[in-house]
């Protein structure tokens, strides 16, 4: 989706929870920033922007897990609940935050998610 020009691009990222009480939808678009690998845009959104913030947790030789945003943390056990992270065609992506590097004009979607059978995300 869209083009990289001259190394630098815009992305927007998008965080959505449906399903918790208070429901909320909120973004943050990011210009003029490098290609990079999508937690790096986190830390950025949140050194922009003072109503964007998240946690992450980092395991070694996996990368980093999304804990948390703007306060609301998914909880597997008892609730399944867990920040699932979409491409602009709204499917999950292929590696984690820490691999994955959105395209130019991409729009990313944090999803809070209820697992609804047994698997693990």
């Amino acid at each position: 989706m869209g083009s990289y020009l001259s190394g630098f691009c815009y992305v927007k990222l998008k965080i959505q929870n449906d399903i918790q009480p208070e429901h909320f939808e909120y973004s943050v678009t990011l210009w003029n920033l490098p290609k990079q690998p999508l937690i790096r845009l986190l830390e950025h959104a949140a050194d922009e922007d003072p109503h964007f913030k998240f946690t992450a947790t980092y395991f070694d030789g996996k990368g980093y897990f999304i804990d948390a945003i703007n306060g609301l943390a998914g909880e597997w056990d008892p609730d399944k609940t867990y920040w699932e992270i979409l491409d602009s065609d709204l499917k999950q992506i292929p590696v984690g935050a820490s691999s994955y590097k959105p395209c130019n004009g991409e729009v990313v979607t944090f999803n809070f998610k209820k697992e609804t059978d047994n698997k693990c995300p």
